[in-house]
C-alpha cells in the first residue's frame, strides 16, 4: 500500500480535529521511512492536536529535528535488545525521549533494568501482542505481566502498557467503565489509503472495515453496526475465574480473540491458551 500523500495527511488532519479527535498516534511500519512526517506533524501540532510518534528508532536523525522543532511531539523509541539499546542511547539521553519495550514469556529482567537506567522520559513496559496462532508461545498470561512489573519494577519508574480492554483507563476515558474495549470508543485505525477500523490490530481483517476518513461522513463510520460489540460490556466472560484480576477485567482484546478463535467474545488467547 502506497503512503499517504502530504496533502491528504493534511485533509485528515482537518477532518480528524473538526469532529474533535484529540490525539493522532503514528505507527508502522517505520514512520521516519516516510518523506513528509515532519511536515504532516508541524501541521497537526498547529492545529493544536497532540501527537505520539512509535519508532523503531533507526531514523533517529528525522526525529531528532522533529523533537527540536515539535518539542511537544511524543516520540517513543522501542528497544527490545542489547543492539537497540547501543543503536538508541546517545538519542535517548539526549534528547529524553521515551522508550518502549515489549514484554513476553522470555522477558530479561536484567537488561530491562539496563533499559530502566537510560535515562528516558519514561519507560513503557508493553504488554506483547501477537495475533498469529504459531506465535502465541512467546506470550504470557495477562495477570502474570501485570503483576511481574510491579513487583519487579514497581518503584524504578517503568509503566505496564496494555489494551483497556482488560484494566480500562477511566480516569483519563470514564466511559470505558461499561465498554468492551476502547476499539471504536475512544479511538480508531487508519490505513494509509484513508480505510478505517475499530483499531489497528484489524487492519488485516477486511470484514471490519468501517468506512474511509476521506470518502465517509464521520456519522456514517461512527454509526456503523460493527463498532456495537466494543460499545457494552455485561461483565468479564474469561473462563479464568480464579484469576486476581478477574473481578475488574473486561475480558481481554477482541482483536486477539477474532485473529484465534474467529469469534470478538471468544477467551483472551494469552490468558487462555498459555494457562491451559
Amino acid at each position: 500500500m502506497e503512503d499517504m500523500h502530504v496533502t491528504k495527511m493534511m485533509m485528515m488532519v482537518d477532518k480528524l480535529k473538526g469532529i474533535g479527535t484529540r490525539t493522532i498516534d503514528i505507527m508502522g511500519g517505520e514512520p521516519t521511512l516516510h518523506k513528509d512526517l515532519a511536515i504532516f506533524v508541524s501541521y497537526a501540532m498547529d492545529k493544536a492536536m497532540g501527537i505520539n510518534i512509535s519508532s523503531n528508532g533507526s531514523g533517529n536523525g528525522l526525529l531528532n529535528s522533529i523533537q527540536d522543532s515539535c518539542p511537544d511531539a511524543l516520540i517513543g523509541i522501542s528497544i527490545n535488545s542489547r543492539e537497540d539499546i547501543t543503536k538508541a542511547a546517545d538519542s535517548v539521553r539526549q534528547k529524553g525521549l521515551l522508550v518502549k519495550t515489549v514484554v513476553g514469556r522470555n522477558k530479561d529482567e536484567t537488561m530491562l533494568s539496563d533499559i530502566l537506567s537510560m535515562g528516558a522520559t519514561a519507560t513503557n513496559l508493553i504488554y506483547m501482542d501477537e495475533m498469529a496462532p504459531d506465535g502465541i508461545g512467546a506470550t504470557l498470561p495477562f495477570d502474570e505481566f501485570y503483576f511481574w512489573i510491579r513487583e519487579a519494577f514497581g518503584g524504578n519508574g517503568a509503566a505496564p502498557v496494555f489494551c483497556s480492554g482488560f484494566l480500562p483507563d477511566t480516569d483519563t476515558y470514564p466511559s470505558l467503565r461499561n465498554k468492551r474495549c476502547p476499539a471504536g470508543t475512544t479511538k480508531v485505525g487508519i490505513m494509509p489509503d484513508g480505510s478505517v477500523y475499530p483499531c489497528n490490530l484489524f487492519f488485516g481483517f477486511p470484514e471490519f472495515r468501517i468506512g474511509n476518513i476521506f470518502t465517509s461522513s464521520f456519522d456514517e463510520i461512527w454509526g456503523n453496526e460493527i463498532l456495537s460489540f466494543f460499545r457494552d460490556f455485561d461483565g468479564n466472560l474469561c473462563p479464568r475465574k480464579d484469576c486476581r484480576l478477574h473481578a475488574m477485567c473486561h475480558g481481554g482484546c477482541p482483536a486477539h480473540s477474532y485473529s484465534h478463535f474467529g469469534d470478538l467474545a471468544a477467551p483472551e488467547p494469552r490468558c487462555v491458551t498459555m494457562s491451559q
